[in-house]
């Protein structure tokens, strides 16, 4: 393989992840949304996330950094949250690959 088929394969695979992080952005705007509303899906999804995060750290599936980082994150007021979660830097891109929402409330959104 030459070097231009080697830069097209890493292109490729650099925008077929700008297209994951992309749409893992747009899922969890839609979970921000429904996380702030003042409603039982809202408990439930918050309860979830939080019970997720709970097992990452009981049974060390996770860098302790994201347990304690959703943690913060989840206890903040709605439009923190809102921005600290929907950050497009390196944090929020990283924090979203590894979400304590799972792929039900990914649907549900």
């Amino acid at each position: 393989m030459d070097r231009s088929e080697l830069l097209a394969l890493r292109r490729q695979a650099l925008n077929e992840k700008a297209q994951i992080d992309k749409e893992r952005l747009d899922a969890h705007r839609k979970i921000v949304d429904l996380l702030y509303k003042d409603d039982e899906q809202s408990r439930i999804v918050r309860a979830q996330a939080l019970g997720q995060i709970e097992k990452w750290e009981r049974n060390h599936l996770c860098h302790p950094r994201y347990v304690v980082m959703w943690r913060q994150w989840l206890s903040m007021p709605a439009s923190f949250a809102k921005a600290a979660i929907l950050r497009e830097d390196d944090l929020g891109v990283s924090m979203r690959q590894n979400s304590p929402f799972d792929q039900a409330v990914v649907a549900l959104v």
